[in-house]
């Protein structure tokens, strides 16, 4: 199956997305910009979920010694 971009393109755009939202949240947040905020927290919310995804598929780990045990130990 082919897709719009590599997968190691995908993260970066998903943080891109991910930093637009909170500044956009931020500059409505400081300019009293009401209309601002909601769109930016979106942003925010559905870039966070979309960066997780491929960075769960890539197998990157905030502790990577916390690694699950292996099913072909006994235990």
């Amino acid at each position: 199956m082919s897709s719009l971009g590599s997968n190691k393109a995908e993260p970066a755009i998903a943080l891109a997305v991910v930093i637009l939202g909170m500044v956009m949240t931020t500059w409505g947040a400081f300019s009293h910009a009401a209309p601002i905020v909601a769109p930016g927290a979106t942003l925010i919310l559905l870039g966070g979920a979309w960066l997780g995804n491929p960075l769960a598929r890539l197998d990157v780990r905030i502790f990577p010694s916390a690694t699950p045990p292996r099913e072909d130990e006994g235990g």
